[in-house]
């Protein structure tokens, strides 16, 4: 049995760069660290998750905004789907609110490693 690790940024292999979140096959990894190799069995593989989110958002509050942002970033760099989207305005607060229900797209670490 071989125990080869793959080339640094071969596909499959979870990288860790610096300052920047891990990834793997492209998606967010968030999870234990660990030696992935290239013949693991799946169950030895990270496992791909899709967490659901609903949230609601004033969009006359500048921190709302910000974190809509970020959602909106996940969702153009496909690490998010988007399931529904509904905005209405709001005469309270003189502002647009807006529901979005979306799924978070991420790798996780394998149920083999979990502690």
């Amino acid at each position: 049995m071989s125990t080869t690790k793959r080339p640094k940024g071969a596909p499959g292999d979870i990288s860790i760069n610096s300052g920047k979140p891990m990834e793997h096959e492209g998606l967010p990894y968030k999870g234990k660290a660990f030696d992935l190799k290239e013949n693991d069995p799946e169950n030895k593989q990270p496992r791909m998750v899709m967490e659901a989110h609903v949230k609601v958002f004033n969009l006359a509050d500048e921190e709302d905004v910000k974190k809509y942002e970020e959602i909106v970033q996940l969702l153009v760099s496909d690490k998010a789907i988007l399931s529904y989207e509904e905005k209405q305005y709001d005469e309270s607060v003189k502002g647009w609110r807006l529901l979005i229900v979306y799924s978070e797209v991420y790798y996780t670490t394998p149920p083999d490693l979990e502690e």
